[in-house]
């Protein structure tokens, strides 16, 4: 077995986008980790397998960030494109070869011939060389997309002596995994037990012996009555309270300039459309201008879209957090003009920030993607990221709109919740939690307390059994 421990040259594993590491982390980024998340990160770093949970805005991202910066050989995934790229690492899909459809146990066995298939692929030597692998956003990991990752855990455990500390982060309150409605059917005939597709229901889960690290201690919304009624919305709010606390202080009219939270893409999409075609300031279209042979590169998320379409007028959200200070990842403003260099191409951005009512150029910013890749050293192994090409764009994004899915693990200062569409339990959780002011925070449709603000029964019995083991793992001894 390879020596995973004396990997010298990957003390800190390097971050996705390591150029503009603050355009990845939280506002505050610089600030340390309060008692509660430094003790979660001793856990994290004992190298037991755990997940990582809390309420919404308790710092998940920011310790788990902590963590993979003060680990090595760690191979960082997540469940989508966007919180790949977020967190700085690959999709679960594109790191574990998994298959576009629904995976079964027997998919999972990796008997010989299925082993022999996977160590071929260029990415097991990543698997191979890891010490620890991270799952970020679990929540949205189907049961039989963890099934295969778990097995694929255990055969390299059984095969090769190499055990490998998995670390999931995320919230089951929040978004669950997408089972099309093509696929319903034969989900529901290959997983019958487990109709929602939650990772925690299946058997690997509980054989990986996963221990749950729960923060409590939120630092998004201002105040404690804001904190507690949304952590009633996410346990259940069986009696209402929590909603009617969001109801009376919300902000009873349209928030001027905050951002629309909307339920579905075409939402979003639309409204950012037709704000756009109905400004008649000229409009700019820039391209996203992509360096690079990697043909990873090329299929994988990006912060910005592939081109930005501006006008004078138009609500934008920066997409990265200024090293200078004059903005932060997720600020609102209105682009008040553009600066043209000599040749007609656009310099800056001229931004008027809602928060400070200060004008500020923006300027091009240049992403560095880096990809991970195994390094060999005579007997030894480690992941190392190396730079696989970079692409340029204005940090900028539409913002009359956003979907949830898009507003989940943002903060946003002002925003108008547009509920009407929501179909999914978590959504309105999602969205109900992304605003630092309750004041500042419309709620456009009606939050019915039968809806789907209530949360799954699956999720809140699964937190609840794991509070109760927590609280007799540290029960003292009874004498008999």
């Amino acid at each position: 077995m390879k020596n995973f421990e004396t990997a010298k040259d990957t003390q800190k594993n390097q971050m996705n986008n390591a150029a503009s590491a603050a355009a990845q982390t939280p506002a505050g980024a610089n600030a340390k980790l309060n008692a509660e998340q430094a003790e979660a990160l001793r856990i994290l770093q004992s190298g037991a397998n755990c997940f990582l949970t809390g309420s919404a805005g308790t710092g998940k991202s920011f310790l788990l960030r902590s963590f993979i910066e003060s680990s090595r050989s760690v191979l960082v995934t997540a469940s989508t494109g966007i919180a790949a790229v977020r967190i700085g690492g690959l999709t679960l899909h594109s790191a574990f070869c998994i298959p576009r459809k629904i995976i079964t146990s027997r998919d999972c066995a990796f008997d010989d011939a299925q082993w022999a298939r996977l160590t071929r692929g260029k990415r097991y030597r990543l698997i191979h060389a890891c010490d620890t692998l991270v799952i970020d956003e679990i929540s949205m990991v189907r049961a039989d997309v963890f099934k295969w990752v778990a097995g694929v855990l255990r055969a390299e455990r059984e095969r090769t002596g190499h055990k490998i500390q998995l670390v999931c982060c995320g919230d089951f309150h929040q978004l669950p995994p997408v089972i099309g409605s093509q696929e319903k059917t034969a989900w529901n005939t290959a997983y019958p037990d487990n109709p929602e597709g939650f990772a925690f229901q299946t058997q690997e889960w509980k054989d990986l012996n996963i221990r749950m690290i729960s923060l409590t201690q939120v630092v998004r919304q201002r105040t404690r009555e804001h904190a507690a009624a949304l952590d009633l919305l996410r346990r259940g709010d069986p009696d209402g309270t929590g909603r009617n606390w969001i109801l009376k202080n919300a902000a009873p009219k349209p928030v001027p300039n905050g951002i629309c939270i909307c339920a579905t893409r075409k939402e979003a999409d639309s409204k950012n459309e037709k704000a756009l075609d109905k400004l008649d300031t000229p409009l700019e279209s820039v391209p996203t201008v992509i360096d690079s042979t990697s043909d990873e590169l090329k299929k994988l998320t990006m912060v910005v879209e592939p081109k930005l379409h501006l006008k004078a007028g138009a609500r934008v959200m920066t997409v990265i957090n200024d090293p200078g200070g004059r903005f932060q990842n997720g600020s609102l403003g209105t682009v008040r003009e553009f600066i043209y260099d000599d040749d007609g191409s656009i310099m800056f951005v001229r931004v008027n920030m809602d928060d400070t009512g200060m004008d500020v150029d923006i300027a091009q910013h240049k992403w560095e993607v880096k990809l991970p890749e195994c390094v060999d050293s005579g007997s030894e192994a480690c992941i190392r990221y190396s730079t696989a090409g970079e692409y340029t764009q204005f940090p900028l994004r539409l913002a009359w709109a956003c979907t949830i899915h898009k507003s989940q693990g943002a903060t946003y200062n002002a925003a108008n919740i547009s509920v009407k569409r929501v179909w999914e339990t978590g959504q309105m959780y999602v969205a109900l939690s992304r605003c630092s002011d309750i004041s500042r925070m419309h709620i456009e449709g009606r939050v019915s307390s039968s809806g789907k603000v209530l949360q799954n029964k699956a999720v809140i019995k699964f937190y609840e059994a794991e509070r109760e083991k927590s609280k007799a793992a540290f029960a003292p001894a009874v004498s008999a």
